[in-house]
């Protein structure tokens, strides 16, 4: 039995499997090279002993004659080496239950993992990228093929990027791309605040729909976010989407430690401004 993920990452992963016996093995970070390396010692334990195997995969908690022994953390280099993702069984469960009209199944894609903000301008609220911040990204010419093959083996389906914030490189080298040739699918995507309007327009070309990372509308309480972005370019960014066809969403954050209710009556008195635009998501605290 074995667990993984971001609620088993690093130390949690490590008190869980001391707490919990019938787990045998904690993966304490990212298992793209780490699940498969357990599964071959699994496989193959029974002849030269098991845990004299797990012993030589990084990234792992396990039991070794009932002792917790913990593998040092490792994480992937080399992005372009991972596997396409692949949902034929996916598809095929989902075929065998008939009619299911409520089901609008997206397929999920990752250009890159870590935020390549967060490197050196974290967001003081972030923990979406565990205790590891180092960014890496696939190559701009892997992930159009990527996109292009799965959205060509399960037509008609959204295609979202989990990637916590698109890079630079994706804008400039394959939204063109996608803008000239598009995929013929919606493509989702998170990004900052600071797009210029020829990316904005791109985006909408390649049939993009975007998230924008913009959670207030206070220049206050963003500097107390550490966003690293001014309500102005918030707005502007809000204002080219409407120009440009671009489908946008957005979150408003509240309850930041320092924050005053005058912030919020200066956002009160600046809605009315801004009926014409595209309104927050959800609200968060």
């Amino acid at each position: 039995v074995a667990f993984g993920g971001a609620n088993w990452e690093s130390t949690m992963g490590v008190a869980q499997l001391t707490r919990f016996p019938f787990v045998d093995v904690a993966f304490l970070g990212e298992a793209d090279e780490a699940l498969p390396a357990t599964v071959m010692s699994v496989r193959r334990g029974a002849q030269d002993g098991l845990a004299g195997r797990l012993r030589q995969v990084d990234g792992i908690a396990y039991r070794d004659q009932g002792e917790v022994r913990v593998n040092v953390l490792s994480e992937v280099r080399d992005m372009d080496r991972l596997a396409t993702p692949d949902f034929t069984d996916y598809f095929e469960a989902l075929s065998a239950c008939g009619d299911t009209p409520v089901a609008d199944p997206h397929l999920w894609l990752q250009g890159s993992r870590g935020c390549w903000w967060a490197q050196s301008h974290p967001c003081h609220f972030c923990g979406l990228n565990g205790s590891r911040r180092r960014y890496r990204s696939k190559s701009p010419r892997r992930i159009l093929a990527e996109l292009r093959s799965v959205a060509s083996s399960w037509p008609g389906r959204r295609v979202d990027l989990a990637d916590t914030i698109v890079s630079p490189g994706f804008l400039d080298e394959v939204v063109p791309v996608l803008a000239r040739e598009p995929l013929g699918v919606p493509l989702w995507l998170e990004v900052r605040p600071e797009l210029t309007r020829a990316q904005v327009r791109a985006i909408a070309a390649a049939g993009g729909e975007v998230q924008i990372g913009i959670e207030s509308l206070s220049d206050r309480v963003l500097r107390l976010m550490g966003k690293g972005s001014r309500v102005l370019e918030c707005l502007r960014l809000l204002k080219w989407c409407r120009d440009e066809g671009l489908r946008s969403c957005w979150n408003l954050l509240i309850g930041i430690p320092g924050e005053e209710d005058l912030d919020y009556r200066a956002m009160i008195r600046l809605l009315p401004a801004l009926h014409c635009l595209t309104p927050p998501t959800v609200c968060m605290e």
